[in-house]
């Protein structure tokens, strides 16, 4: 699949509810805001970091990645190799395969299937259900696509404009 194509709208909503649809939708939520953040993006920006302690953005777009396959991984993906690079293109098309991949399998997973997902943590002697992924690696990503739409702004590139997160469009 072409990530080109990936997230320049969130899907249809679900016509019934279901704790998997739901995740899928907060997934499809994350991987639009995730193309509106880096949509247009710079060498300037992925340079930038606010300051010293920081990450550069292009470093935050990385852990980004790297939570989106382990995100992805825990809900029975196949995260591939990854991007063919380290190149900002590939990360973000990568990144967006796995959200589009992880919430396409979600959207049809039971929830019998759902409650047997868990994964393995280096912070947790056992492995965890999937609940922490929520509160964990999905929230996380928000937070740092938040970051990157700061950054951004702050660097003198802000967000293109005309855009509905709400409406996901």
């Amino acid at each position: 699949m072409n990530s080109n194509d990936l997230y320049i709208s969130i899907p249809e909503a679900p016509e019934t509810v279901s704790a998997a649809g739901a995740i899928a939708r907060l997934v499809d939520g994350l991987g639009f805001r995730y193309r509106l953040a880096t949509d247009g993006l710079t060498e300037n920006e992925l340079s930038f970091k606010p300051t010293e302690q920081n990450k550069t953005l292009m470093q935050l777009l990385e852990h980004i990645h790297a939570m989106a396959k382990m995100s992805n991984r825990v809900f029975g993906g196949d995260v591939g190799e990854g991007p063919a690079s380290d190149s900002f293109e590939d990360v973000r098309n990568d990144t967006l395969l796995q959200y589009y991949s992880m919430s396409t399998r979600l959207r049809n997973l039971s929830d019998e299937g759902l409650q047997k997902c868990a994964f393995k943590h280096p912070a947790s002697e056992t492995p965890l259900p999937f609940w922490n992924l929520i509160n964990g690696q999905i929230a996380d990503s928000l937070t740092h696509v938040g970051q990157i739409s700061s950054w951004r702004r702050i660097a003198g590139n802000p967000q293109p404009t005309g855009r509905s997160v709400l409406l996901g469009r």
